[in-house]
């Protein structure tokens, strides 16, 4: 199945818990999904192993997201 990933969704790792809830940084190509995990920082996800959990398509906007990024763990996402 194959999954579309774009900028500003919130999404999180399907087995790893601990990295909390992530944002997509870019439109995914289809085969890499680059996310900003809250607890884990930056990750390069292979869509080939993993299809991170979409939680909400209502993407956000460029000022939301860079917030996200900068205030990582004291986010309220």
């Amino acid at each position: 199945m194959s999954v579309e990933y774009k900028k500003g969704y919130l999404v999180k790792h399907p087995k790893i818990d601990d990295w909390g809830v992530g944002v997509v940084l870019e439109d995914s190509d289809g085969k890499i999904v680059n996310v900003s995990f809250k607890n884990a920082g930056k990750k390069s996800l292979s869509l080939q192993y993993v299809e991170p959990e979409i939680l909400c398509k209502d993407p956000l906007s460029d000022v939301e997201l860079k917030q996200f990024q900068i205030l990582g763990s004291e986010c309220d996402f």
